[in-house]
């Protein structure tokens, strides 16, 4: 084919663009050929003719179909269809999955966010608007609100919510029989039947923080009312939930050793507002993050509740997102001094505090992500002042001041005799004491006053290995007071963050002469062993504030007992009398002057150890669209976008 050949094909082309009319006015085309006369077009041209030819067929074939896949992608969508499974991993084990309860379990309270709902929430943009009431108002004074209960709530087992659960949620919260930590909170508050729909909550006084509260979820009248308040925490509905929230309870399976191994929830297909994309979520508990992240890298999880700093590395992958949350939440050493008498002085309080590097642990720990903190009272909140987070390690400080509450400097040789004293004291009574209820129980068994050889050696062997478990080679230097060793243990829960941090703590008041040990309680025990007993010197634990900094509940001298918040049992009348006064008072400006004379007391007396606020990090497999959620008041928030979550995808035609 010739040169013109190919410009005629060529022209044929342009043309073929610029439409029908334009090619038939060219060629002076009176009628298009019909199909039988282009049954000839082979005899006409030459085989490269016909491969031209051919060629440019298919490269029209294959524009007109990316035309159309074109126009496909402006008239279609891709949206959200329902399906799918999301398995997250959770260090934890639920116990009470019941909003009575759930507040003090972390698991409890994750589990509780998507099994019930309550009259208020918190959207993906941490802003407080309706769940299961419709709408509400408050007066002027705000000491009433007005909740109109919407009319399509259902719970789980497709009974009608309605006002008597709403009524009776409350009643129990306030019942001190149930023993629920929430029952602060609603104090002085009287809860009303106005009409068939309405509810009313009464205040005898303004109460600033009582809108958030009302995020509770409610528990089904017809379920509860049936059982015992005595009873409750008995009870196989707090493992095997009924609520009204998007997901319900499907399955609960446990190990050999009666622990719970995975728990499923299923879509509530009867959910008020749009039911959840997601089928099931499949919650996978873990008695470790070792464990846990293992299973996130062999893709046997989607999700990981939380992601420790030292454990990042090892999460992230190319098909894993992280999110990084802010979460109004701080991690505090909590003295007590009901056990540890040493901590009733301040000066050596102070001298505990002084004497840790907060910043050290914020970087080789958390690596860096969070912020180091003097107070309860963080950033952003009502009373934050930035005067009570400066800088404040001074190890050559904290040496003067336990020297001057009259600790005296010992050495590493003046110490083991000392405690070796001490603790032969000590084992020889318990000796003896064993013998006299031996001798009591068999009064014919040979008694003898006389110690043995054998006894003897045998209590060198235990002040042995209680000096080598207690005396850590590196510290040479230690304090004792009228022939007392300063001795403190450090108590948190089995969690590798805590754990580290605890040692971290530890060494740095070794290093201004304290006996310092670290003791790691099981997540499950924790409350049990440590917290309802108060049964430690030094508690290193984490509080989740809220979305109102309300300290009343951590730091009020009501709350000093089990189910109470205040870990350092901290008692002063002066700090009672602001902590009432701010929680009442409606004006922010007040609440703030209020705040800053109770961080003053606090920093005067020294009840704790305000180390730092943490980031709040958690894992989610890129095949999980739809997370939205910034914000968070708890951990269990991150599940504010639950019902917007999704993994597979249909296409539909664009409205207009």
């Amino acid at each position: 084919m010739g040169s013109s050949t190919l410009r005629r094909i060529k022209n044929v082309f342009v043309l073929l663009s610029r439409g029908a009319k334009q090619i038939r006015a060219t060629f002076k085309i009176k009628k298009w050929p019909s199909a039988q006369q282009l049954r000839y077009a082979g005899r006409v041209l030459t085989v490269r003719e016909k491969r031209i030819v051919t060629g440019a067929i298919v490269i029209a074939a294959f524009a007109t179909l990316g035309l159309l896949l074109k126009a496909g992608d402006s008239l279609l969508a891709e949206v959200p269809k329902n399906g799918g499974v999301y398995r997250e991993a959770i260090v934890g084990s639920p116990q009470f999955i019941n909003p009575l309860f759930a507040t003090a379990n972390e698991t409890d309270a994750d589990l509780s966010r998507i099994i019930f709902s309550g009259l208020l929430r918190y959207d993906e943009k941490g802003t407080l608007v309706p769940d299961v009431a419709e709408s509400f108002t408050i007066n002027n004074k705000q000491t009433e609100y007005l909740f109109t209960i919407r009319t399509n709530a259902v719970w789980h087992d497709n009974e009608p919510l309605g006002i008597n659960d709403i009524l009776f949620t409350f009643g129990a919260i306030q019942d001190g029989t149930y023993g629920s930590p929430l029952r602060v909170s609603f104090q002085g508050v009287t809860v009303s039947q106005v009409d068939a729909r309405t509810v009313k909550f009464a205040l005898e006084k303004p109460f600033a923080p009582f809108i958030s509260a009302l995020t509770v979820g409610i528990i089904p009248e017809h379920i509860w009312g049936n059982i015992d308040p005595r009873n409750a925490r008995l009870s196989p509905y707090n493992t095997r939930p009924i609520g009204s929230g998007p997901f319900k309870f499907k399955e609960l399976i446990r190990g050999e050793s009666g622990l719970a191994q995975s728990l499923t929830v299923a879509r509530h297909e009867q959910f008020y507002r749009r039911p959840p994309y997601l089928d099931e979520v499949q919650f996978k508990f873990y008695p470790s993050f070792d464990l846990a992240v293992q299973d996130i890298r062999s893709q046997q999880v989607d999700g990981l509740h939380f992601v420790p700093k030292q454990f990042k590395d090892r999460v992230e992958r190319k098909y894993m997102e992280l999110y990084t949350l802010q979460l109004p939440r701080y991690t505090a050493l909590f003295f007590n001094p009901r056990q540890a008498t040493v901590l009733k002085t301040k000066e050596v309080r102070q001298a505990l505090g002084l004497a840790i590097d907060k910043q050290q642990i914020l970087n080789d720990i958390l690596r860096g992500e969070g912020a180091v903190i003097n107070s309860p009272i963080l950033e952003g909140f009502v009373g934050y002042d930035p005067v009570f987070h400066e800088r404040d390690v001074n190890q050559g400080r904290a040496k003067e001041l336990l020297s001057a509450a009259g600790w005296k400097e010992i050495n590493r040789e003046e110490y083991i005799a000392l405690r070796t004293k001490l603790l032969r004291k000590e084992l020889e009574k318990a000796r003896d004491e064993e013998r006299k209820l031996a001798q009591e129980s068999k009064p014919d068994t040979l008694n003898t006053d006389t110690p043995s050889t054998t006894d003897d050696a045998l209590i060198q062997k235990q002040i042995d290995e209680r000096l080598t478990g207690e005396m850590p080679i590196a510290q040479t230097s230690f304090r004792a007071k009228s022939d007392a060793p300063l001795m403190l243990t450090i108590t948190t829960v089995n969690d590798e963050e805590l754990a580290l941090v605890a040692e971290k703590t530890a060494a740095a008041w070794r290093e201004v002469g304290v006996s310092a040990q670290v003791r790691v309680a099981a997540a499950r025990d924790i409350t049990a062993s440590v917290l309802r007993p108060r049964a430690y010197d030094v508690l290193l634990y984490g509080e989740i504030i809220g979305a109102d900094p309300d300290p009343f509940p951590f730091w009020h001298s009501t709350q000093i007992d089990h189910p109470g918040l205040n870990l350092a049992n901290f008692v002063n009348r002066k700090a009672d009398t602001l902590l009432e006064e701010a929680r009442v008072s409606t004006d922010e400006t007040v609440r703030a002057q209020k705040y800053r004379a109770f961080q003053e007391l606090l920093k005067q007396e020294y009840p704790a150890v305000f180390l730092y606020a943490p980031t709040y990090t958690y894992a989610v497999t890129n095949k999980i669209q739809g997370i939205t959620t910034a914000r968070i008041l708890s951990s269990a928030d991150r599940f504010n976008d639950i019902e917007e979550r999704y993994i597979k995808t249909k296409r539909v035609w664009r409205r207009k």
